[in-house]
Parts: C-alpha cells; structure tokens; sequence
C-alpha cells in the first residue's frame, strides 16, 4: 500500500528551512574561521567553527602569551606560495636582470593581490599601483598604495606631513618570481610614488595574525616603531557573522547606522567573536639627506629593534 504524502507547511516548514540555513552558515564558519591554528599556523581540523588552535600545546602556549601576537613558524604568503607552486609546478627566476618596476592598471594589481595576498582583496581607496615585470613584461609582482586606515595612522611625523604621508597597504609576488623580488619592489616602488606624487613618508604593517614579521621591510632596512604605536589597548575585537559569512572589524560594526554593541555580540549565537592584536608597523623616508634627517628627527614614536621569530613582538613603550 503506498504511503501517503505528507505536506509540511507553517512552522514545522520554517523550523526545517532555519535548520538547514544554520547547518550551511555553520558550514562556512568552519571553513573560514578553522583553517589553520592561532599559534602555530598549521591546519586545523574544523569540526567546530569555534576551534582555534590544533592541540592542546598551542592552546596552552597561548595562554600564557596572553595578548600577545602569536607569530607562526612560517608566514602565511609563502603558504599561498608554495600552495601555488604544487597547482602550477614552474620553475623560480634565477635573478632580477632585466626586472623593472612600472605603474600599473588596477585590474593587473588585483588578479595578483587577490591569489596571493593573505587579505585577498584590494584597499578600499588605491592612490597607485606598481608592478615588478620581467624580461619579457610578465608580470610577477604587485605593490599598492593607500591612505591607509584612519586619517590620523598618517599623523607618524606629525599632523603637518600628513599630506605627504602614504601607506604601503598591499603587496605580494607570484610563487615563481626570482629571490629578493619583494625587496627590490619595494624599495623601487617607493623611489617611484615619491617623484611621481611627492610622497616623504611611508609606512606599512605586519600582522601577527598572518603570521608576518616583517621581514621584507627588514631587508630594505626599514624602522621599526612596535605594535599598534599610539593605541593602548594594543589590539580589538573582530567578529564573525554566521548570517552573512564575513568577518567585520571592530571599527565597522561601530559605524553602522544600528550601532550594534559589541558586548552583546561577544555573546550573541549568530557571531563568533575573537581577539587580534596590533600590527607591527614599519616606517620609510623617501627624499634628500636633509630632508631624511628631519623626518627622522620629528618621528613621534620611538625606533625599536626588530622582531624576530622565534620570539614574541617586542610591544611599544
């Protein structure tokens, strides 16, 4: 006798679609929060989306750290880098012959920035972007500029060379790209933006939670001013919406229009809340020797030598 067909209409219908958006929000949480350990940078198995390290050493590790930026064995680009390099087995650059650094389109910079930048997207105001291009005009690194993120993260020298201040917001080279790429663009880069827009002041980050050092800013010998210069709480909350599958800043979810509180999200089942610390901040003086002397002479934070990795960022003063 054949069964009968049951219709679910009404609640039981609603209970049902909300159970399966849940499982599919949850889905996603996993993917994107459980990727890979808070401490060490290893992959995590995701069977909760609220995981955050791999075992219990790491989970103890940073315990005792406490706030402070935990820095992984290895950065997170060079992850994406040798990631790329198992989906397309080509052969590094011997050298940096015939290598030149030009302006690029934005789209260029994107299609780079977007595969193997650990934000995977682009500043939300770009003032210029420049490219590494090999011998035959393939290009094979990207470096863009921006105003950075708040007026006053400009203010390094003092509110007067504001103007004149710029931050190195994005930057990444692609997995086959010849040693010393980053550095050589960089510093290249900056020389460019200075005569193009009269730029004397740049100033870029690293972030512990990428896992990130600095060490190309190192290699160019940029200076070192800690974590989050000019903040006292040295890092923020971020939270993640099950709902719409992103994470969201502190300062964002400040400057929605609903204002939502951040206390009550910490708690609230639809939002997984976690703590970052500051970033590291590097700065750069473009110009003559006078002028160097001067910026150097009005920097409002002091110089501090540089972190390495196999100890913990040394905080700001």
């Amino acid at each position: 006798m054949p069964s009968a067909t049951v219709n679910v209409t009404g609640r039981e219908a609603a209970r049902r679609r909300f159970s399966h958006a849940r499982s599919a929000m949850r889905a996603h949480a996993r993917a994107e929060v459980a990727s890979t350990c808070r401490a060490c940078g290893d992959h995590v198995d995701a069977r909760r989306s609220s995981r955050r390290f791999c075992g219990a050493t790491c989970r103890q590790r940073a315990y005792r750290a406490g706030r402070r930026p935990m820095v992984a064995a290895v950065a997170h680009q060079r992850r994406i880098r040798e990631r790329e390099a198992v989906r397309d087995p080509r052969p590094q650059m011997a050298t940096l012959e015939g290598c030149t650094v030009a302006v690029i389109p934005f789209a260029e910079a994107k299609a780079i920035i977007v595969r193997y930048e650990w934000l995977r997207s682009m500043p939300a105001t770009p003032r210029a972007c420049y490219g590494l291009k090999d011998h035959d005009g393939e290009l094979v690194g990207v470096a863009c500029f921006d105003r950075g993120p708040a007026p006053e993260s400009a203010d390094l020298c003092g509110p007067e060379r504001r103007d004149r201040t710029i931050c190195l917001a994005r930057g990444a080279c692609v997995h086959y790209a010849p040693p010393n790429a980053a550095s050589f663009l960089i510093s290249r880069a900056c020389k460019l933006a200075h005569a193009q827009f009269g730029w004397k002041v740049f100033y870029a980050y690293a972030d512990p939670m990428a896992g990130e050092i600095g060490t190309v800013y190192q290699a160019v010998n940029w200076l070192y001013v800690g974590i989050g210069a000019g903040r006292s709480d040295k890092g923020r909350w971020r939270f993640f919406s099950r709902r719409e599958g992103r994470w969201r800043s502190e300062r964002g979810l400040r400057q929605r229009k609903h204002r939502l509180v951040l206390a009550e999200l910490r708690s609230h089942p639809d939002w997984i809340s976690e703590w970052t610390p500051d970033k590291g901040r590097y700065v750069h003086f473009e110009g003559n020797r006078r002028e160097r002397k001067a910026m150097r002479a009005s920097l409002r934070y002091p110089v501090m030598p540089y972190p390495k990795r196999k100890h913990p960022f040394p905080a700001s003063p």
